[in-house]
């Protein structure tokens, strides 16, 4: 807990102040576990004396934006040549109840890097022509979609496809 603020006012009586101070409840969400729901509730207790407690509380259930249910993504054909073969990649199935779903494809590129290929966009298709993969890894290459809820909720997939580089390039 951290203190934002500190209030201080008065009543009518002048002898009787008043004083509030507001606390946010900070937390990281990957602390959590993953449901659905949290409930969180906060206890004060105070004695007037020594015969006297007095007990207040409240409570406040938020419900956590979950990412959208995995579907399916398929890359075709599943084998092709670098500049030549014009990739289709597919995202089906995915579900949440957030809409609109948002997809966003990439590969990993032979130096590790993620290449774009679609931006966030409402289209769950995206064509392009890829680069090979290398080939101590029998040129597969890693391609990678993310899908968002309207909020940002994101799941991840990957699949691989051979990417071979031109047969001119082989001989």
């Amino acid at each position: 807990l951290r203190v934002v603020s500190y209030l201080e006012y008065a009543s009518a009586d002048p002898d009787v102040t008043y004083r509030s101070v507001l606390y946010n409840l900070v937390c990281n969400v990957d602390d959590l576990p993953s449901r659905p729901s949290y409930t969180f509730k906060l206890s004060i207790s105070s004695t007037a004396d020594a015969s006297t407690i007095t007990t207040s509380s409240s409570s406040i259930s938020l419900t956590r934006n979950m990412p959208p249910t995995p579907g399916a993504f398929d890359v075709s054909p599943n084998f092709g040549y670098e500049v030549v073969t014009n990739f289709l990649l597919i995202a089906s199935l995915w579900d949440d109840s957030d809409l609109p779903l948002t997809y966003e494809f990439m590969y990993i590129s032979y130096v590790s890097n993620l290449v774009t290929i679609q931006n966030q966009a409402v289209s769950n298709k995206a064509q392009s022509f890829l680069p090979a993969g290398r080939d101590v890894e029998g040129y597969n290459l890693t391609c990678r979609l993310n899908v968002y809820d309207s909020y940002n909720a994101r799941s991840r997939a990957s699949t691989h496809v051979q990417v071979q580089p031109e047969e001119d390039d082989l001989l």
